[in-house]
C-alpha cells in the first residue's frame, strides 16, 4: 500500500507541469463576450480601428484579455487589459531602425551572426518601455531578448512560444 501511495504521489507530481501548461492555454472569444470594462477598454485603445482577435489568457498574475487590433493609421498593436479593463500592456511591431540606439545595440550584440525576425515595443500600463526581439541565430532555436530603452538586457532565452 506504501508503495502505490509513493508512485502515485511521484506520477502526480511529474503530471502537474504539464497540467498546468495545459491550462495555460489561451482561448479565443468574441468581444461581446467579455466583460464589460473590457469591451470598453478594448474600444477605446481600438479608437476607431478594428478589433481583429480578442483573447483570454491565464497568466501568472490571473486572467487577461489580449487584443489584436488594427488602429486607424494602418499598424497593428497588441492591447492587454484585465477584466476589470485596466490595461496591463501595448505591444506596437517596430523596425530596428526605429529603436534607440541604446536598444540596436544591444539587439546587434546578441544577433551577431543572426536574423532579427521580429522587434515589438511594449509599454506597460506604467508607461515604461521595453523591446523584445526575437533572433534566429546562425545554428540553434529562436532566441527571445528583452531589453530597457536604455539597452540593458532583461532576458535573453530560447523562445517558448
Amino acid at each position: 500500500m506504501k508503495k502505490l501511495t509513493v508512485t502515485t504521489c511521484l506520477t502526480l507530481a511529474c503530471a502537474l507541469p504539464f497540467a498546468s501548461k495545459l491550462q495555460a492555454k489561451d482561448e479565443k472569444v468574441k468581444l461581446g463576450d467579455c466583460p464589460p470594462a473590457v469591451q470598453k477598454a478594448l474600444e477605446e485603445k481600438a479608437a476607431g480601428g478594428e478589433i481583429k482577435k480578442v483573447e483570454k489568457a491565464s497568466e501568472e498574475n490571473g486572467t487577461v484579455y489580449e487584443a489584436e487590433i488594427k488602429t486607424k493609421d494602418g499598424k497593428e498593436i497588441e492591447v492587454t487589459v484585465t477584466p476589470e479593463g485596466k490595461p496591463v500592456n501595448t505591444e506596437l511591431k517596430v523596425k530596428l531602425a526605429e529603436c534607440p540606439a541604446a536598444v540596436q545595440k544591444a539587439i546587434a550584440e546578441k544577433s551577431a551572426g543572426g536574423t532579427v525576425k521580429e522587434v515589438e515595443k511594449v509599454v506597460a500600463a506604467s508607461g515604461k518601455v521595453t523591446y523584445t526581439a526575437e533572433i534566429k541565430p546562425a545554428k540553434g532555436d529562436t532566441m527571445e531578448l528583452k531589453v530597457t530603452e536604455e539597452g540593458k538586457v532583461l532576458k535573453f532565452e530560447v523562445d517558448k512560444d
